[in-house]
């Protein structure tokens, strides 16, 4: 009898069987595929773990539960076949089925194993551990199972109870074998008990029928029972009642399972992930879905709506309306109560009802409730991941998410006709049914990424890729290169790196012997970047494609190390008091920023911007030198307001525009192995690497690249030159702006916040990330500091005009220093000035020494009553001089201290020096 009720057990169940062995064969590829060393390590292992473990869970609670859900429990009695013999069939074939099924998927995870971690899945472990969580498993399933009489509830309560285990005794939902191993005992344990629980259940005598007494009832009840029966029969009422009262029980049990597991999590927070919690509700609204039709297919009860004259459109519409009420309710309480730290409460929701609608179309298809579940699992993950995870990087707006769960809904209302006639040809209808609206959605989601954006046309193209050629010795590019080929770096290490940002911060020092040797050592590459500095232009080498590499990126990389050498001698001509040759080294960075920006393509107008700032805060700190007269400031002043004030970023932004488009229309075999290796997420693995080259190099996704890159590059040039006080529409947006253009002859508003949608949501565009709103923001603060060198320089001439005492206005300047004050470019008013009150402010000259130094200055306290000039900086509010760290970030005002005169100086030593 027990082989005969295994045969029977066997016919029931191996379809499941075959289709968990399936799934597990697809994830272990796609693990594989992943490229993760902890997959080849033994991770393969858990994940055979976690297949069995949901095998285990629909054979046991299938076990007598779906007996009675079919009616053959009765029938068995009747043979007779004893339940203890009963019990012991079923337990036997779930142990041995259960415990089959694992030891093929661990062979299975052999073969990708390579190299075990045997600290983290030692065999020990792995042996120990499993059994112990099958055995719990089964024996929950089995207990459950012979308490009531629904599969699905059975498997729901078993769930929660092995996860409320878990919980418990590790403080952990998530499964691994160093916690198995340690709670073995106890899950051997609950096992010994649950499993004669479970047959003392099955097996015990049915009780006596009782005696119930037709008692008269009240008047009052009768009466109202009378009217009750005059009211017009609705047969959408009767089913939505009927249906209610069918899932009182399961709805309890799901809102458990939805609850439990978020629950027992948010007592330790701290290691459970807010995404555990959209999962339980997703498995919980999946089950509902299952349940909306699994009753009718269990008693067959749609036959007798056929009977009836009900129509196949109102049983649909009154099962699913009143299970999807209830999913909501279950969705607010989840959400409400649970999901308090989850951020993307769209897309959570969203999942929830594609799991329901997943489990409607899979409970109406698969007649056996647990095959449906399971099924339904496999399907809900096949959606629910790509779509999350497409929308959560606003590959596909949020509300695209919504379409799958309607196209399920339709196609199960579509086909409940031929579910509950039986008609023929109904598997090719619904085969037909699903296959055309997921061709048309993913037609439309294509469609949508390559002509969702519109297109407004190329941007003028720039003036020229490259500069022309200046002729032999006449370009500043050759002579940089020899430069660079001729520069000594004197030293390494942070020491001696300290030292040189130390001598150019604070001044020359002849004791420091290291900068001193340095300087020496350099004197025939200052020479050369001295004349390539009074050089029209050079021609550094221009960029066809994102991937060519420039032809002087050398020479542009080093420009920084040898302006920095500038700035030492800057220095030590000051200490000497040549104050004319020191200015000469602070033209030539200057001089050297420009030739770079012209005609540039991003990273050199990006080295351009660092060499113009180095070259700005010599200036400061030349203008704060001892021994200046008002004749030299006021010629350096002239000369100054003579050069250009802004480098060309519009240009540079044109040039990075065409580059774009010649790279856009490269053959896809040129394309993908630059574009994939740029753009490749380090986390990546082989397979998923694989779809990402192919998703990025496709047809439509080159189309909207090349769209929203237009707009990108459009909207970055309209407010290039513009000064930021006049960023007004969208200012400040995630680096992009409002843009009015003609679109086909209409005039066309793109808001800021549609331009940076569009940004993040075309993945070619964002892997680069050029940062113009970066470049900006230091062409920005390079002109603010230009001007505040204006000023400075006027505020200087003015002390040695009046007895070393600055103005007490800076509207004093004119007309004798300027002919107009500077505007702040962050306010477009006058710069701040007022007296210092003592708090402090980074020193002038502190980036002279290029990136290096930001990070080895911290503020330094200024005197009481020492004036202070400022810009608002790119916060836009007014500080009244407070700076909360370094002038490059974005906080606090900018801040440049006013340096008070020390009167005319004769050099500190007069040992001649070799220049």
């Amino acid at each position: 009898m027990v082989l005969r009720l295994w045969w029977k057990e066997w016919r029931a169940f191996w379809p499941l069987g075959a289709f968990v062995l399936v799934l597990a064969v697809v994830a272990q590829w796609l693990a594989l595929q992943s490229d993760d060393p902890g997959w080849r390590r033994g991770g393969l292992s858990l994940l055979a773990l976690s297949w069995t473990a949901l095998y285990a869970f629909a054979i046991s609670a299938a076990a007598f539960a779906g007996e009675r859900e079919h009616g053959t429990l009765r029938w068995l009695d009747a043979i007779p076949i004893d339940r203890r013999t009963l019990w012991g069939g079923k337990a036997s074939f779930a142990l041995v089925s259960t415990f089959g099924l694992a030891l093929l998927l661990g062979l299975l995870a052999s073969f990708g194993t390579g190299e075990r971690d045997e600290k983290v899945y030692g065999y020990a472990a792995i042996a120990l551990g499993t059994s112990a969580l099958f055995l719990e498993t089964i024996a929950w399933g089995l207990f459950w199972s012979a308490l009531v009489e629904r599969v699905l509830l059975a498997a729901t309560l078993a769930v929660v109870c092995v996860g409320t285990v878990a919980g418990f005794a590790v403080e952990r939902i998530f499964f691994d074998f160093g916690s198995l191993e340690r709670t073995a005992p106890l899950r051997f344990a609950l096992s010994a008990v649950l499993l004669p629980a479970s047959w003392l259940v099955l097996t015990r005598k049915p009780r006596r029928q009782r005696i119930k007494l037709n008692l008269p009832r009240p008047a009052l009840r009768t009466l109202l029972g009378r009217l009750r029966m005059k009211r017009r029969h609705s047969a959408r009422r009767s089913l939505a009642w009927e249906t209610r009262r069918e899932a009182t029980g399961a709805w309890f049990a799901l809102l458990l399972l939805g609850l439990a597991g978020p629950v027992l999590g948010s007592a330790w927070i701290e290691r459970v992930a807010p995404e555990l919690f959209v999962a339980f509700g997703v498995f919980g609204s999946l089950l509902a879905g299952v349940n909306v039709f699994h009753a009718e297919n269990r008693a067959r009860t749609f036959r007798f709506y056929v009977q009836h004259g009900v129509s196949p459109s109102r049983v649909w519409w009154a099962k699913t309306g009143t299970w999807l009420t209830l999913v909501l309710l279950f969705t607010l309480v989840v959400l409400g109560t649970v999901l308090r730290w989850y951020d993307v409460r769209a897309i959570a929701l969203l999942s929830l009802v594609m799991g329901f609608a997943v489990g409607v179309l899979c409970g109406q298809v698969i007649e056996r409730g647990i095959t449906a579940a399971v099924v339904g699992v496999a399907v809900t993950l096949l959606l629910v991941v790509p779509y999350a995870g497409m929308a959560a990087i606003s590959v596909l707006p949020e509300g695209a998410m919504l379409l799958p769960p309607l196209i399920l809904l339709g196609v199960s209302w579509a086909w409940t006709g031929d579910w509950m006639l039986a008609r023929s040809g109904r598997w090719r209808r619904l085969a037909v049914g699903l296959c055309v609206p997921f061709g048309c959605l993913l037609g439309g989601q294509l469609a949508y990424r390559a002509w969702s954006i519109p297109d407004i046309g190329r941007l003028p193209a720039p003036v020229s890729a490259e500069a022309p050629p200046h002729g032999p010795g006449r370009d500043a590019a050759e002579v940089y290169r020899n430069a660079g080929f001729a520069m000594v770096n004197g030293g390494e290490g942070a020491a001696a790196n300290d030292a040189v940002v130390r001598v150019i911060s604070n001044g020359w020092d002849p004791s420091a012997a290291v900068v001193v040797s340095l300087w020496e050592q350099n004197r025939r590459a200052l020479d050369l970047v001295r004349q390539g500095a009074e050089l029209p232009g050079g021609t550094f080498g221009a960029q066809k494609t994102l991937f060519s590499e420039p032809a002087d990126v050398r020479t542009i990389s080093e420009l920084p190390l040898l302006v920095r050498l500038l700035a030492l001698d800057a220095r030590e001509r000051e200490f000497r008091g040549d104050l004319d040759g020191a200015w000469l080294d602070v033209r030539a960075a200057l001089k050297i920023a420009h030739q770079l920006a012209d005609r540039a393509y991003a990273t050199r107008l990006s080295v351009a911007t660092i060499v113009e700032l180095q070259g700005l805060h010599m200036g400061m700190a030349w203008a704060a030198a001892p021994g200046q007269s008002r004749e030299r400031l006021h010629a350096t002043l002239e000369e100054l307001q003579q050069m250009p004030e802004r480098l060309p970023l519009g240009e540079t932004i044109k040039v990075e525009a065409a580059t774009w488009e010649r790279t856009l229309s490269l053959p896809t075999n040129e394309l993908r192995p630059f574009l994939t290796t740029v753009a490749k997420p380090s986390s990546m693995g082989r397979g998923a690497f694989a779809f990402f080259s192919w998703f990025l190099v496709n047809p439509w996704e080159r189309e909207r690249a090349r769209r929203a890159g237009r707009i990108y590059f459009t909207d970055a040039l309209e407010y290039a030159d513009r000064e930021p006080w006049g960023h007004s529409a969208g200012h400040d947006y995630e680096g992009f702006y409002d843009l009015r253009v003609v679109v086909h002859g209409r005039p066309r508003l793109f808001t800021a916040s549609e331009i940076a949608y569009d940004f993040r949501s075309t993945p070619v565009l964002r892997f680069f990330g050029w940062g113009i709103d970066a470049m900006m923001f230091r062409v920005n603060r390079n002109v603010v500091d230009r001007r505040a060198l204006i000023t400075l320089l006027a505020i200087r001439a003015w002390q040695l005009g009046h007895d070393g005492h600055p103005p007490e206005q800076l509207a004093e300047l004119v007309p004798s220093e300027l002919a107009r004050l500077p505007v702040d470019p962050y306010s477009g008013h006058q710069y701040g000035y007022l007296r210092s009150n003592g708090q402090g402010v980074p020193p002038l000259g502190e980036l002279a020494a290029g990136v290096a130094s930001a990070a080895f200055h911290a503020n330094s306290l200024t005197q009481p009553g020492q004036w202070l000039l400022y810009s608002v900086g790119p916060d836009r509010r007014d500080d009244r001089g407070l700076s909360s760290g370094l002038r490059v970030n974005g906080a606090g005002d900018m801040v440049y201290p006013v340096p008070e005169e020390h009167g005319e100086a004769a050099p500190p030593w007069d040992e001649p020096v070799d220049r």
